[in-house]
């Protein structure tokens, strides 16, 4: 099957080649090489993918695209050049993928990483390297979605007094939280709200006036260890909850 390309968005900021980021007729986001990369290289890039597909290697999905020229002539890029129009290679992109690290490596079952040895012996790939100082792995690690915690105050509850500008940054840390939750079926969202909490902060304020009010406000404070197991909790619910929203105070605070 070959697909059409309809939008060019962006490049990647990895590669050698940096592929264009694409909008393909099926609805999906595809990464495209085309004339810059080389016809050999197509070629290899297809081939490889085919025969690591027999293997049985995780790979992305992978099509063969056509870039219309029409696009290609009214598109704003200068670079465009590099993508060109006709047939391209296209994989397919993964929204939680990320670039393997050396952190990740415990985590791949050890077949696989001998299978994906053999492969690089069998077709002589001898572009993937990997130490704890980096590299270049020419491997993505797709974790299938994530936990994003986010840490607001009691202050993106409700207005105080005197602090419309810091309740509104909190505010907007919820609205945030909420929007990621909404977007995404895969990625687990929580925002805690902590009260009162110790910390240096006001070690650092020279405004006389305004150090004793916060000390004062400190009086009734919680360790910081509350708040990180509140944090804990809610990353060690089972997969399919999302525990949204967190408010961690003091028994005695009053608001």
């Amino acid at each position: 099957m070959t697909l059409t390309i309809e939008q060019i968005r962006n490049r990647a900021e990895q590669g050698v080649t940096r592929p264009f980021l694409c909008r393909a007729d099926d609805e999906h986001w595809y990464y495209v090489k085309g004339h810059g990369a080389g016809l050999r290289s197509l070629l290899c890039e297809w081939i490889a993918g085919r025969l690591a597909q027999a293997f049985g290697l995780p790979i992305a999905h992978f099509e063969r695209v056509e870039v219309p020229q029409a696009l290609i002539q009214t598109a704003l890029r200068p670079d465009l050049w590099e993508l060109g129009s006709g047939s391209a290679f296209g994989s397919r992109r993964h929204d939680f993928a990320q670039e393997l690290t050396v952190s990740h490596l415990d985590l791949i079952d050890h077949a696989v990483q001998q299978d994906i040895l053999v492969f690089d012996w069998w077709v002589h790939n001898q572009d993937r390297t990997l130490t704890e100082k980096g590299g270049n792995p020419n491997l993505l690690w797709d974790q299938g979605g994530g936990h994003v915690v986010n840490v607001s105050s009691i202050g993106g509850l409700f207005v105080m007094h005197s602090a419309a500008v810091y309740c509104a940054t909190k505010y907007a840390v919820r609205a945030i939280s909420e929007g990621l939750r909404m977007e995404s079926d895969k990625v687990r969202v929580t925002c805690v709200y902590p009260g009162v909490v110790e910390s240096e902060l006001a070690h650092s304020i020279t405004h006389a006036e305004t150090a004793k009010a916060i000390d004062e406000f400190r009086q009734i404070a919680l360790k910081p260890e509350a708040i990180a197991g509140a944090i804990a909790h809610a990353i060690a619910q089972p997969p399919e909850v999302d525990t949204t929203d967190i408010v961690v105070r003091h028994l005695r605070s009053p608001a």
